[in-house]
């Protein structure tokens, strides 16, 4: 959770775990990708895929999905939300 542990950190400690091309994948608030994005590049991992969930197809995105990669090159995918009711 949150409280007890920021995404940067926690990115730092996976990035430490990861084989080089190894692959991140998380679910996080989607209100924070901003900071999803900037703690991914302090560690030099890039996002590769990532997609929105919504509850129903009017509401806003409230969670995402995504796929970070050691040392990759690969150009961010955002692929169509994932609607859940």
């Amino acid at each position: 959770h949150q409280s007890e542990l920021d995404f940067a950190s926690l990115v730092a400690k996976v990035k430490k775990c990861l084989k080089p091309k190894g692959y991140f994948i998380f679910c996080y608030e989607a209100l924070s990708l901003c900071l999803v994005i900037e703690s991914l590049k302090s560690v030099k991992l890039t996002l590769e895929a990532l997609r929105f969930v919504q509850s129903f197809k009017d509401k806003n995105a409230h969670l995402m999905l995504g796929a970070a990669r050691n040392n990759s090159k690969s150009a961010l995918k955002v692929l169509p939300p994932l609607i859940t009711h």
